[in-house]
């Protein structure tokens, strides 16, 4: 199906249904119109670091027609939407990082560029050129509007005729009854006529670019001196809050104190389930159970989120169930046979063979390989890897850092649990070559990850193996980066 097939069906779809609008602006405002979690922060902070890259090459000092320059560009510019605030958490964040100091005043620079917040890209032209012609439509930000507010995947946009109509017409009939609740919302009138007021405030503002600088206890003495949250903060508030914590990995303070401040159509929202469940199963306290209980609430068809959202339930069913002190090895055993099949079958999903539900079945298959299990039940983790290749080299080109962290970690994991070559220096070699981009949060949760790995096969009482013996010293090498990148 060409892009333009499924813009005109999309369409069609929307003028026989009971949605209103007067002409092309109104449709394409409604479709464009931007969302809650519709613009991606992580790149926009891509764009503002690549912006600070140009501007500092060699030891220039911090020019400050650059970075006015800069500034307009990012915040004025016709290739992007993003909003000023943004813009100057991100720099100041950047310049923390790069250990980069400046006597110029970057936040009333950027107060001052002249133009209208959130520009948006004028396509209203091309919209219309694109509903007459039967071409191809090449632009990111047109096809990302799309596939979020009807709910596809960018892999579907070259499916068949068939299939995608399927697709669409289920986002389709969402996306109605998602704006005819916009259209009818009694309760957000009710809302405003008693000046109940949930936007972000200019204070607001500012105290969440004071938050994203401080450490775990002042953010937790800010947000106890503010308890309850849901009647000293609005629901905006709230909500950017919890995006913050969750980026910083500070899952208690998050499941304690803010996620329960939200009202009850935000907790509803997919994605702060998502969160929810992800800061559940990653806590200190492990709360395994509720995590899988929640993603099993969740609902959609797009294929690499069922994969996504089953790896990460399957995975959180086998803390759960391992974690049982109170299980003999034979049970345990039954466990793993049960959790292999469960990843395999995600892993083959629709002939996916995605990594995320490959390596962590790896994992399980190198317990087993260390334990005594039938032959009929024997896996390759050689064979897991070779299926699972072309997903890994697909996410080592990604733009975003998370996601080729991912890619290239899964390859080192999987040859230290085949003990192929020489993992352990190609990990020191990933940590010295990756030390800018890399996430601690995201390093802390593979050390989590094969600290289970260790901590499984030794409760069994095998003797240790070279695979053990070369997950312990990747754990060590985890652990003396982290400190590093703390004490620098």
């Amino acid at each position: 199906m060409t892009n333009s097939k499924i813009l005109h069906f999309i369409i069609k779809e929307l003028e026989n249904s009971s949605l209103t609008w007067k002409g092309d602006k109104e449709l394409f405002e409604l479709i464009f119109a931007p969302t809650p979690y519709g613009n991606e922060i992580e790149n926009k902070r891509k764009i503002v670091k690549q912006y600070i890259l140009d501007i500092f090459k060699g030891n220039e000092e911090f020019d400050k027609s650059k970075f006015t320059k800069f500034a307009n560009n990012i915040i004025c510019g016709e290739n992007e939407n993003i909003y000023r605030e943004e813009v100057l958490l991100f720099v100041q964040n950047e310049l923390t990082r790069l250990d980069i100091s400046t006597d110029l005043d970057i936040q009333k620079i950027i107060e001052d560029i002249p133009c209208k917040d959130g520009k948006v890209i004028n396509y209203r032209s091309k919209f219309s050129y694109w509903k007459k012609e039967d071409t191809a439509i090449h632009n990111r930000e047109i096809k990302n509007a799309l596939e979020e507010n009807f709910d596809f995947s960018s892999k579907l946009w070259s499916r068949g005729e068939v299939f995608m109509k399927k697709v669409l017409q289920k986002g389709i009939e969402k996306f109605i009854k998602d704006n005819t609740k916009k259209e009818i919302n009694w309760f957000k009138k009710v809302k405003d006529d008693f000046g109940i007021d949930d936007n972000l405030t200019e204070q607001g503002s500012k105290d969440l670019k004071i938050i994203n600088n401080m450490d775990r206890q002042e953010i937790k003495h800010y947000i106890e001196e503010h308890h309850p949250l849901s009647k000293s903060r609005s629901q905006k508030f709230i909500l950017e809050l919890v995006s913050i914590l969750h980026s910083k990995g500070y899952y208690e303070l998050l499941l304690s104190y803010v996620l329960e401040a939200l009202d009850l159509d935000h907790k509803e929202n997919v994605e702060i389930k998502k969160i929810q469940a992800h800061a559940l199963g990653s806590s200190v306290i492990g709360e395994y159970k509720k995590a899988f209980d929640l993603l099993s609430t969740i609902s959609t068809d797009d294929d690499d989120e069922i994969i996504d959202m089953q790896t990460e339930a399957i995975s959180n069913m086998r803390r759960y169930q391992l974690s049982d002190t109170k299980i003999d090895n034979n049970q345990k055993k039954e466990i793993i046979k049960k959790l292999i099949i469960y990843y395999d079958e995600i892993f083959k999903h629709n002939d996916s063979y995605h990594y995320y539900p490959g390596i962590n079945m790896a994992y399980i298959v190198a317990i087993s390989s260390s334990l005594s299990f039938d032959d009929k039940f024997k896996y390759s983790i050689n064979d897991i890897f070779l299926k699972a290749k072309k997903s890994i080299n697909i996410d080592k080109k990604s733009l975003d850092s998370t996601t080729r962290y991912y890619a290239n970690i899964a390859i080192i994991e999987f040859r230290l649990l085949r003990n192929s070559g020489n993992p352990i220096a190609e990990f020191e070699r990933f940590l010295d070559m990756e030390e800018e981009s890399i996430s601690l949060i995201e390093l802390e949760r593979t050390q989590r990850q094969m600290q289970f790995f260790v901590d499984t096969v030794v409760s069994f009482g095998v003797g240790e193996n070279a695979i053990v013996t070369n997950m312990q010293k990747a754990i060590e090498l985890i652990d003396d980066f982290i400190d590093y990148q703390l004490n620098q």
